[in-house]
């Protein structure tokens, strides 16, 4: 998730730091100026994740307009800060 011109990292792997630092919670619009670049952002981590896995299922699920994750995101090993 790094871009092949100059390997700073991409939009999708910015989503990815954002969501394991709020524990599966973000906010759309810290991620893009509007909902549809959300939402391609969102889709292409979708995608790296499926692939990265190899799992069909989606890691995503919308709510109430906004997106969740289905994995378990937090920053750290498990176990780490108290929680497993």
């Amino acid at each position: 998730m790094a871009s092949l011109k100059n390997r700073a990292p991409t939009a999708t792997w910015k989503l990815l730091v954002l969501i394991c630092e709020g524990e599966g919670k973000f906010d759309w619009k810290d991620i893009a100026p509007s909902r549809e670049t959300t939402r391609k952002h969102v889709s292409n981590l979708r995608k790296a994740l499926q692939g990265l896995f190899g799992n069909a299922d989606d890691p995503f699920v919308e709510h109430e307009g906004d997106y969740r994750p289905r994995f378990r995101a937090r920053v750290g090993m498990p176990g780490e800060g108290g929680k497993g």
